[in-house]
């Protein structure tokens, strides 16, 4: 008597797992997508999104903007950093098959990030557990299911 098992199907699967992790780029185009859809939401709640609201202009700029640019929100006088994170392509976006960087290339964007001695910070990125998180969740569905 004799017992035969078809070890292929395994050997299949296995295989596909391991392709699938040698280029996770599918995964980061997605997580791409959902850094965006945070960033609409971040200039949409002015800055509440990662944490506290947007400082206030200081009421002489606050004064300037209202002449000059009226009607335009905190963070939108030209929209350049506004756009550069909120629609693909970002102003920084390199995908390969194991990293993903997003961000933007407004030159003036860390000021805001960081503040300055004259300029509160306002945060316009910020690595979130929900985005690591989300980020986790692609890379693992997409080597175990193909994305599915």
């Amino acid at each position: 008597m004799t017992i035969e098992v078809d070890f292929d199907p395994l050997y299949k699967t296995l295989r596909g797992l391991r392709e699938r992790a040698e280029d996770v780029s599918p995964a980061w185009e997605k997580w791409g997508d959902a850094i965006v859809e945070e960033e609409k939401q971040q200039f949409t709640l002015l800055g509440a999104r990662f944490g506290s609201a947007w400082a206030a202009l200081s009421p002489k700029y606050a004064r300037w903007k209202a002449l000059h640019h009226p009607g335009k929100p905190i963070m939108r006088l030209t929209d350049a950093l506004h756009d550069s994170l909120t629609q693909r392509p970002m102003g920084v976006e390199r995908i390969n098959s194991h990293s993903a960087e997003f961000g933007t290339d407004v030159p003036y964007a860390h000021w805001h990030q960081d503040g300055t001695s004259k300029m509160p910070r306002r945060a316009v990125m910020a690595e979130t557990p929900i985005l690591a998180a989300h980020a986790k969740r692609l890379i693992t569905q997409h080597i175990v299911h193909g994305g599915k």
